[in-house]
């Protein structure tokens, strides 16, 4: 880290909150004074204040002048494990937030699969490494880009650590609740290629209330031409559908009923 350097950063954390098992948690990195950054060496870095989440603490490292000659060019972007002798599963994503309303974020990383991060050596970054976190400065500080507003540029991390479909239902739930559309469909296509009897009624429910409508059709569909339905009718998440959510049975009952006459 560049030595002697006076902060300047700021960074706010949601809230975070633990079910079954799994964490969700987000950090934004804001990053005031950018162009002061800028120039600092290449594989110097800044990095925001340190976040927990998940039992374990984090920070995201941000690069002005690339993390290596080959990408100088570029500025860099990583997350980093700051706990000591630990090892982690985690799904994340880092992005830069446009602040122009009706403007695109940037996804810098998106993984669909969980990450191992260690705090040993290189592996406190994690074990993929992608040119998505890098993105041309150029680019970045164009005037119309809208990303750098009143000399700052803001990070958004969403980060989760758990059982790796609890942790992607996480992330779907965080990635509708703040406009995250890509991730929303990775998610919900990892999700329905992991339906089973055993969760296919909890998955329903979840899609509908997430407005999922991909999933919520994959859902309906894996249970009309299911042979197992009597076995999905025993589990808690058809008990609890049938109580809170019975016109999606109504849908599922449509379904069956077309298939057979097909």
């Amino acid at each position: 880290m560049l030595s002697g350097l006076t902060p300047i950063t700021k960074a706010k954390t949601t809230a975070s909150r633990c079910t079954t098992g799994s964490e969700v948690g987000g950090h934004i990195f804001e990053i005031n004074g950018y162009r002061f950054q800028k120039g600092i060496g290449v594989g110097k870095f800044v990095r925001s204040n340190i976040f927990a989440v998940g039992g374990f603490d984090w920070a995201i490292r941000f690069y002005p002048d690339g993390v290596c000659e080959a990408y100088k060019e570029y500025i860099s972007v990583y997350l980093e494990l700051m706990s000591d002798n630990a090892e982690v599963r985690a799904l994340y994503s880092l992005r830069l937030v446009n602040q122009v309303p009706g403007l695109s974020n940037w996804e810098l990383t998106l993984n669909k699969q969980p990450v191992v991060f260690s705090s040993r050596g290189k592996n406190r970054f994690g074990t993929v490494i992608s040119h998505a976190y890098f993105k041309l400065r150029s680019d970045l500080e164009l005037p119309e880009s809208g990303f750098i507003k009143d000399n700052c540029l803001t990070i958004k991390c969403l980060l989760l650590g758990g059982d790796k479909i609890e942790m992607i239902r996480h992330l779907l739930v965080a990635a509708d609740r703040y406009a995250m559309d890509r991730l929303k469909l990775i998610c919900q296509h990892i999700l329905g290629k992991s339906l089973h009897v055993d969760n296919v009624a909890t998955t329903l429910a979840l899609a509908d209330q997430h407005s999922c409508d991909k999933l919520k059709k994959v859902c309906i569909e894996f249970m009309a031409s299911s042979n197992a339905m009597d076995a999905v009718a025993a589990t808690g998440g058809y008990a609890n559908l049938k109580r809170t959510s019975p016109s999606l049975l109504v849908d599922v009952f449509e379904e069956t009923s077309r298939l057979r006459k097909a």
